[in-house]
């Protein structure tokens, strides 16, 4: 079995498309202490190191070696709906820790590195960030290029029905291989029906709901009486802002802010927000991963978590790749374990 590491982990988002595709995490790492509930849910057996990445060592946290170490570093610095700071943002060079593990680890370092990050990514500052990041990681001893940054979009490439693109670089081991053959683009697929995501009899309490007593509800719910069923609305303050029937847009850390950050639909009872379990699903989360009640955490930060996350069916599809190949290399004995 190939092992990796997290770092980054978020609820685990891209932890759980690795397993789904056959690897065994060794340890992760997070440090929002809301996430580490969620992670600790739902990969009780995963040495989770809840730290800043700032605090935490190779020898010192005995991080053991791992065949593919992956992360979703901070995308805020670098994302078109961020502060689009890059490096002169503290969140964006928290990338140089992962540079920073890396070589800690020495000869043992990992064979693969699975980054994730925002697409803007490629061409923020006149494609300055991304080569900064290719340079740092040739430099610590991996094959990489432009052609290794490979963009998903999780409706086209994973059949989900929410508008969502990210960018994921891959890296191979000058140690152990001759090339990088991690490029091109993913196959289309057909989108699945929203109706699959969202129950219009979900047994949701009034909160979830905005009443027609509310100084614009009445006219809101006018606004999308005729719509078809189970199509979503983004509210703004006097009306309702329609959404091409079948798509969700893209679920966002936004979504914790307030409501109104939250897809709407008229269900059979009343106009209402998505509730968590469906923004799960839409996020490409199975129905049996853990997320604690209202009871336990603030609803806000559900949502936020689950806008932050890295979706599960997309990293299903990159965990499937790296293991083939890793697996292809064994067999063919050109890779020691």
């Amino acid at each position: 079995m190939f092992t990796c590491g997290s770092l980054f982990a978020g609820m685990g988002g891209l932890c759980r498309g690795m397993e789904n595709a056959g690897f065994k995490t060794l340890w992760a790492n997070e440090f929002n202490k809301d996430c580490v509930k969620v992670y600790r849910k739902n990969f009780p057996e995963t040495n989770l190191i809840a730290a800043d990445i700032n605090d935490i060592s190779v020898s010192g946290n005995a991080l053991e070696p791992v065949d593919v170490l992956h992360g979703g570093f901070p995308c805020q610095s670098f994302s078109g709906a961020g502060n689009r700071l890059g490096f002169e943002d503290e969140r964006g060079m928290l990338f140089f820790e992962i540079i920073r593990l890396i070589e800690e680890f020495g000869d043992k370092k990992p064979k693969v590195l699975v980054l994730e990050n925002a697409p803007n990514l490629l061409i923020g500052d006149n494609g300055d960030w991304i080569e900064r990041i290719l340079t740092e990681l040739q430099l610590s001893g991996y094959w990489v290029s432009m052609q290794n940054c490979l963009k998903i979009d999780a409706m086209k490439n994973c059949g989900l029905p929410q508008r969502r693109q990210r960018l994921f670089i891959i890296a191979t081991s000058q140690d152990y291989f001759m090339d990088n053959p991690f490029e091109g683009e993913f196959d289309e697929v057909e989108m699945e029906k929203i109706q699959n995501f969202i129950d219009l009899d979900a047994d949701l309490n009034d909160s979830y709901y905005l009443s027609k007593d509310n100084r614009f509800g009445s006219k809101l719910y006018e606004d999308l009486k005729d719509r078809p069923e189970y199509s979503l609305s983004h509210l703004r303050k006097t009306y309702a802002r329609p959404i091409e029937f079948g798509i969700c847009p893209t679920l966002t850390a936004n979504m914790g802010l307030g409501g109104h950050n939250v897809p709407f639909l008229l269900d059979n009872k009343g106009l209402r927000k998505l509730s968590e379990h469906e923004c799960l699903k839409l996020q490409g989360f199975s129905d049996d991963y853990k997320i604690p009640s209202f009871e336990e955490m603030p609803r806000t930060k559900i949502y936020t978590m689950i806008g932050n996350s890295v979706s599960p069916r997309v990293s299903t599809l990159i965990g499937n790749m790296v293991f083939s190949y890793l697996d292809r290399q064994l067999n063919d004995n050109k890779l020691a374990v």
